[in-house]
């Protein structure tokens, strides 16, 4: 009696998109002028970008490390004006080795928060292949990171390591960008960097107010929205939006010595003035 063969079972189908947000608001075609403003801001960063990074790279030949941190927060502040984005700082980040912990809207935060402090970005993997960002991001020297639980103590420890060295450190412990309408719960696994080098964390808040005539979302980064057409809708539709930086006073882990109730008190600062 022959057996007929057992069919190979087929593999399991995608789990579907699970959406966290409303879909984008809709706008209308961008009009010819909006096309023109797109291309010459696109031309203009490429330019702005290609002038200063020799001067980026030749300064961090300079003992401390400083004048790169100096360059770097000039080309954040030069690339957020041609985005069409007015950049209003409150507060001052710290000058000592810690972390800096921001909400996450867009990819426009990178920018800003190199202009705003001479932090150096712990961002997820993938944002080291974005167009200009993900270039500046790698030569600045920041920590890619891909969030997988069986990475976490080799992530803890390198980022231990750089804060022991004088780093101060940018992550957003979101875990992912959202619409600017509202903070996700923090993610805590990052915040035993705290504990275990004595370090400060300091909360940060990045607040976007696009002009009236854009949704109130317009600068959100978020679920399938691709790179690509939020870059953009930016590069086109952007001008007279605002984003507001602030910085809170920074939370010393002795005071605070579990990381849950640590990254809780820093997630309720950063949405205080991020809403």
């Amino acid at each position: 009696m022959t057996q007929t063969p057992s069919a190979t079972p087929a593999p399991p189908a995608p789990e579907p998109f699970k959406r966290r947000f409303a879909p984008p608001d809709p706008l209308p075609p961008p009009t010819l002028r909006e096309k023109l403003r797109a291309v010459r801001r696109g031309a203009l960063i490429l330019a702005v970008t290609a002038i200063l990074v020799p001067v980026y790279l030749l300064a961090r030949l300079w003992p401390g490390r400083q004048p790169d941190r100096w360059m770097a927060g000039i080309w954040g502040r030069i690339l957020v004006w041609i985005l069409g984005v007015k950049l209003e700082i409150r507060g001052a980040p710290m000058k000592e080795p810690g972390a800096l912990v921001a909400n996450h809207v867009s990819w426009i935060d990178i920018l800003a928060l190199a202009a705003a402090a001479p932090a150096h970005f712990v961002s997820k993997s993938e944002v080291a292949h974005w167009p200009v960002v993900g270039f500046i991001a790698r030569i600045a020297d920041a920590e890619f990171i891909d969030r997988r639980p069986a990475q976490a103590r080799e992530h803890e420890a390198r980022l231990v390591k750089r804060i022991r060295e004088g780093d101060l450190l940018c992550f957003f412990p979101e875990g992912t960008s959202s619409d600017g309408l509202v903070v996700l719960p923090f993610k805590t696994t990052l915040f035993a960097i705290f504990q275990a080098t004595g370090a400060k964390a300091q909360p940060v808040s990045l607040k976007y107010t696009p002009p009236a005539h854009l949704p109130r979302r317009f600068y959100g980064y978020y679920d399938d929205l691709s790179f690509g057409d939020s870059a953009g809708a930016v590069l086109a539709r952007s001008k007279g939006g605002r984003l507001t930086v602030t910085f809170h006073s920074p939370v010393d882990p002795t005071e605070i010595p579990d990381r849950k109730r640590m990254a809780a008190f820093c997630e309720a600062q950063v949405r205080s003035a991020a809403l």
